[in-house]
């Protein structure tokens, strides 16, 4: 599904290749993050460290638990 479908608050991981913005740092394949949600192209996300990561509203992902 694509992450503009998924609940608020919800853990997810992407299933393909990701953009991150300039100055961001990049999520891998299957790296869960927490979603919060989506601010214009991209979306407002944390690592299981806490910190923001900003994966292309667009993106593939899965849920996973946590």
């Amino acid at each position: 599904m694509k992450l503009y479908d998924c609940l608020r608050n919800s853990w997810v991981k992407p299933i393909e290749d990701t953009t991150a913005p300039p100055g961001a740092r990049p999520v891998e394949i299957n790296e869960p993050v927490k979603f919060h949600h989506i601010d214009g192209m991209y979306s407002y996300c944390q690592d299981k460290q806490g910190n923001v990561v900003h994966l292309p509203a667009w993106t593939e992902v899965e849920y996973v638990s946590q």
